[in-house]
């Protein structure tokens, strides 16, 4: 599926497998330098589409993001 992470107003979209932990998935994408995020710490994020914080340890499946949400990592950012 999906998905759009924003960090400091910067949005990228990203495929994710739904079985994947979200923390994994976000890990991966810092590793191939696609987005510039600061991992420690990152236990929660924003689901947009539902408005509530989302565990970084779930699955996207368990944590119920879907095809076209977007997950917003707030000051996490190098920048």
């Amino acid at each position: 599926m999906i998905i759009t992470i924003c960090v400091n107003d910067i949005q990228k979209d990203f495929m994710v497998n739904r079985q994947q932990r979200i923390l994994d998935a976000i890990t991966i994408i810092v590793e191939n330098g696609e987005m510039d995020i600061k991992l420690e710490g990152l236990a929660y994020l924003l689901s947009q589409k539902k408005q509530i914080q989302i565990n970084t340890q779930l699955t996207f499946m368990e944590a119920g993001v879907y095809q076209g949400d977007t997950l917003i990592i707030g000051g996490t950012s190098h920048e």
